[in-house]
C-alpha cells in the first residue's frame, strides 16, 4: 500500500504502472471508461491530500489513455482541476490535455483531408450508388467540429474557475501563462477564429485587474519600480506587474502577431492588455507589429483598425513621459481634442482683438467729437469710426478695379470719408 512516506519517484512508478496495464485492456470501452473508470480514479484523486500523487495521477491519466476517451470524457477531467490542492500545478495539468487534443485534432484534419474525401466518393459512384444520406467522412467531420468547439467552452470554464476558486493566492504570472496556454490552443485548433483569440485577451485582462484589485497597498509599492513613466502614475494608469508576469504578458501580445499580423487590429482587447506593460515593453511590442506590417504588405482602410495600430505604435512616437491616457485607444480622438482646443483658443482671441478694435474705435470717435466741439465744427453728418473703416475698405476694392491705372484714387476717396 501506497503512504504518505511513500517515496514520490516509487510512487509515481506503481500508479503509471497501474494505469499503463489498465489502459492496456481491449474490453474497455469508452462508455465504461466515461462512467466507471475515470469517476473511480478521480475520486481518488480529490480524497488524496498529497498534492505530489494528485499531480502524478493526473499526469499519467493523460499520457495513458487514448486521445478519443479525452475527447468524450474532457467535461469530467477539467472539473476536477480546480479542486485540487493549492500546491498543484494545475497550468502543467491543463497545457498537457491540451497537447494531446490539439495533436489530435491536427492529426485528424490530415485523415479527412480533400483528397481521401473525394476518394471515397469516387468509390461510392463506381459501385453505382448515390449518396442520398450524410456519408461517414461527413457525419464525421461534422462530429468532430463539435467536440472542438465544446472543447475550447470546456478548457475554457475549467481556466476561469481555477482563477475564481484561487484568486487570492494565484500569481498574476500563472493567470497570463494559463490564457498564453489556451491562446496557443485556439490559434492551432482554431485558425481564424478571432472571437476565441479576442475572449483570451479578455479575460486575461479582466483577471489581471481583479487579482490586482487584491493586493495589498505593501505589494503595490514593492512593484511601482516597474511602473509605467512617472506621470502615467498620477493619471489612474493600471497597476504594474512583477518582471517575469511582463515577460510573460509580452509574449502572450507576441503569440497572435506572428500567426494574424495586423488581424489583430481587429480585436476590441489587444490595446487594453497592452496597457498592463510598462513602456519599454510596449516599444518591443511597438516593433514586433512593425515587422508585422512590413511582412503583410496589406493597406488599412478602417478608422478603426488605424487607430489600434496608433495605439501600438504610440511608444515609438512619443516619449516616456507621455501620460498613459494615450494607451487606451484614443490616440486619434486625444488628436482630435487637441485641434478642437486650438480652434477654439484661436475662435476667443479673434473676438478677443474684434472686441479690442471697437473699444479703440469708440475711444477715437469721443477724442474727435470733443475736439470738433471745441473748434464749434458740427459732427452730426460724421459716421462712426468702424463703419468709415468698413466703406474706406470697400471703396478701395472698387476704385482699384475701376480705375487700375489712377494709383492716387482710394487715397482720395479715404480722405474724402474722413
Amino acid at each position: 500500500y501506497l503512504t504518505l512516506d511513500t517515496k514520490p519517484d516509487y510512487m509515481a512508478v506503481v500508479m503509471g504502472t497501474n494505469l499503463v496495464r489498465l489502459s492496456q485492456l481491449e474490453s474497455i470501452t469508452t462508455a465504461m471508461y466515461a462512467t466507471d473508470i475515470l469517476p473511480s480514479i478521480l475520486n481518488q484523486i480529490t480524497s488524496c491530500r498529497d498534492p505530489l500523487a494528485q499531480a502524478y495521477l493526473m499526469d499519467c491519466i493523460i499520457q495513458v489513455f487514448p486521445d478519443e476517451f479525452h475527447i468524450e470524457t474532457l467535461g469530467i477531467f477539467l472539473d476536477v482541476c480546480p479542486k485540487l490542492r493549492e500546491k498543484v500545478n494545475v497550468r502543467t495539468i491543463i497545457q498537457s490535455i491540451m497537447e494531446r487534443l490539439s495533436n489530435y485534432y491536427a492529426d485528424e484534419m490530415l485523415l479527412l483531408d480533400a483528397e481521401k474525401e473525394q476518394q471515397y466518393k469516387d468509390a461510392q459512384i463506381q459501385q453505382g450508388g448515390e449518396e442520398k444520406a450524410l456519408s461517414p467522412t461527413k457525419k464525421s467531420i461534422s462530429e468532430n467540429t463539435v467536440k472542438k468547439e465544446n472543447s475550447f467552452q470546456l478548457l475554457n470554464s475549467c481556466i476561469q474557475n481555477i482563477v475564481s476558486t484561487r484568486k487570492s493566492t494565484i500569481p498574476s504570472k500563472e493567470i497570463v501563462r494559463l490564457q498564453m496556454a489556451l491562446l496557443r490552443f485556439t490559434l492551432k485548433c482554431y485558425p481564424g477564429n478571432m472571437f476565441h483569440v479576442n475572449h483570451c485577451l479578455a479575460s486575461c485582462a479582466t483577471s489581471l485587474r481583479e487579482r490586482q484589485s487584491l493586493e495589498s497597498p505593501v505589494d503595490k509599492k514593492q512593484q511601482h519600480q516597474h511602473a509605467v513613466p512617472p506621470s502615467a502614475s498620477t493619471t489612474g494608469a493600471t497597476p504594474s506587474l512583477d518582471e517575469t508576469t511582463i515577460d510573460e504578458l509580452e509574449k502572450l501580445l507576441s503569440i497572435p502577431l506572428e500567426s494574424l499580423a495586423l488581424k489583430v487590429l481587429q480585436l476590441d482587447h489587444y490595446s487594453d492588455l497592452l496597457t498592463f506593460l510598462p513602456w519599454e515593453n510596449r516599444r518591443q511590442v511597438a516593433v514586433v507589429m512593425l515587422k508585422a506590417v512590413e511582412t503583410s504588405k496589406s493597406n488599412l482602410n478602417e478608422l478603426h483598425q488605424i487607430e489600434e495600430l496608433f495605439v501600438i505604435l504610440t511608444p515609438l512616437i512619443l516619449e516616456s513621459n507621455v501620460p498613459d491616457s494615450y494607451s487606451h485607444g484614443t490616440f486619434i480622438s486625444k488628436l482630435e481634442e487637441e485641434e478642437k482646443e486650438e480652434e477654439s483658443q484661436r475662435l476667443q482671441q479673434q473676438e478677443e482683438e474684434a472686441a479690442t478694435t471697437q473699444v479703440n474705435a469708440e475711444e477715437h470717435d469721443k477724442r474727435t467729437a470733443d475736439l470738433m466741439g471745441a473748434l464749434g465744427i458740427s459732427n452730426e453728418n460724421r459716421q462712426p469710426s468702424s463703419q468709415r473703416n468698413l466703406a474706406r475698405s470697400t471703396l478701395s476694392k472698387r476704385s482699384s478695379s475701376a480705375f487700375p491705372n489712377t494709383n492716387n484714387t482710394a487715397a482720395l476717396l479715404s480722405t474724402a470719408i474722413n
